[in-house]
């Protein structure tokens, strides 16, 4: 889907944060361009600015970032060696609501 220049604002919004929930993460450049349902980065660059630093998109990007920040530290805080242990990091974090209510106090 090829949308034209005049595209509204929420719509790319919307976009934006349908791809970021599918990637799990903040979008970069080339995945917006590689993606068919967008258009083009510049779009997204002329309506925004740096993605990362725009107010509007600040919810999803904000968001990510404590995902992100979470993932990385969560096999160290385990108590199992996260070399010898073997377990899928996403089946774990299925089960750990304590920890993610705990991470935020902190």
């Amino acid at each position: 889907m090829i949308i034209e220049d005049g595209v509204d604002k929420k719509k790319l919004i919307k976009l934006f944060i349908n791809l970021a929930e599918k990637l799990q993460k903040v979008p970069s450049s080339k995945e917006i361009e590689k993606d068919p349902e967008l258009p083009k980065y510049e779009v997204f660059r002329q309506e925004f600015g740096k993605i990362r630093e725009s107010e509007e998109l600040s919810y999803i990007v904000d968001k990510y970032r404590r995902i992100n920040k979470i993932n990385k530290t969560f096999c160290s805080d385990c108590i199992h060696d996260p070399e010898k242990c073997g377990k899928n990091k996403n089946e774990c974090k299925k089960k750990a609501e304590i920890y993610y209510s705990l991470y935020n106090r902190i």
